[in-house]
């Protein structure tokens, strides 16, 4: 009897040492010790795995944090009316400096319509990274999120470009930014690497091209050849959140 309520005891206190951020879509929950928040971003480590990377997510995903005292931070709704406008005026930015148009959000990708110089803003997803058994010893990491396509659909007939402004512009925008390929069934995930007895093994990114634009961090990336018929997405590393598109 004693050694249950030892385990129950044990159980209750880990379970309310984590701090959970909690997502307006769908009230997904991230387990997490949250270190900082800014005006815009919360820094956060994940609850499995306190010695791993930082994780970065934006405040406009959150709803709100409960933390593990038992205190609790709202975050302000954006509703779908306004969220509708905020399109609207991203989709409708006068030209910038050399001629592009200007990017309302850091460590985001924008698609540019090249035809009319305006910005396509890609399907943001918060996504979860499993880890399955492969084998006697290895295992394979895969990058998930919901559906199995995206909203916005972009031609295959065109070489595609993308424009990104890094919230930090001393950063190597090839060590930042990965363009990947789902696999798609009932949802879309992504293999991003295999561990074997010959150690870790990182599975290919789709090659791009970056050119710098100013030295605020802002470059353009050109994709060298027509991408297939497929379902992609933009990875910022050491973030959950990613920017997905299809092609068609």
């Amino acid at each position: 009897m004693k050694k249950i309520l030892l385990l129950f005891i044990c159980v209750t206190t880990y379970s309310y040492s984590q701090d959970r951020i909690i997502l307006i879509e769908d009230n997904e929950e991230i387990k997490s010790k949250v270190l900082e928040i800014t005006d815009t971003t919360i820094k956060y480590k994940k609850w499995g795995n306190l010695e791993g990377p930082l994780y970065n997510i934006k405040i406009s995903l959150v709803s709100k944090i409960n933390y593990s005292n038992g205190s609790e931070d709202e975050f302000k709704k954006e509703s779908k009316q306004s969220a509708t406008k905020a399109q609207i005026h991203i989709e409708s930015q006068p030209k910038t400096i050399g001629g592009y148009p200007n990017l309302p959000l850091e460590d985001v990708p924008y698609n540019l319509n090249k035809k009319d110089n305006t910005l396509i803003t890609l399907e943001s997803a918060i996504s979860s990274t499993e880890r399955e058994k492969a084998g006697i010893w290895g295992h394979k990491n895969f990058r998930r999120i919901a559906g199995n396509s995206s909203h916005i659909r972009l031609s295959k007939r065109e070489k595609l470009v993308f424009l990104v402004k890094l919230n930090d512009p001393k950063d190597n925008p090839y060590s930042i930014v990965e363009l990947r390929e789902f696999e798609v069934t009932a949802e879309r995930k992504n293999l991003l690497f295999t561990e074997g007895a010959k150690g870790k093994k990182n599975e290919k990114v789709i090659s791009f091209d970056i050119e710098k634009l100013n030295d605020s961090g802002l470059y353009k990336i050109s994709i060298p050849s027509k991408l297939s018929k497929g379902e992609y997405f933009f990875n910022i590393i050491d973030q959950d959140e990613v920017f997905a598109f299809g092609v068609e």
